[in-house]
């Protein structure tokens, strides 16, 4: 599959397609264009869905957790 599957929410963010395979490709793409309606909806899910899985906050505290992890440090606590 070409797209990026673990981003792709088939159907509700977009679609994935066979790599290399331009007939499932142009078949995709038609569904996006042929409904305006899906299409934004689409398009606001995927906003949604990339702002809940990369917000700033999200990153720090996979990267505090990360460092943690690999220093063994207990000293640090999360600011409230």
């Amino acid at each position: 599959m070409d797209g990026i599957p673990d981003l792709i929410d088939e159907g509700k963010n977009g679609y994935l397609f066979e790599s290399g395979n331009v007939h499932d490709l142009q078949e995709k793409l038609e569904l996006v264009i042929s409904d305006i309606h899906r299409a934004k909806e689409m398009g606001e899910y995927g906003y949604a869905f990339v702002r809940g899985k990369f917000a700033t906050q999200k990153f720090f505290d996979a990267y505090r957790e990360m460092v943690m992890e690999v220093t063994d440090s207990k000293t640090y606590t999360k600011k409230q």
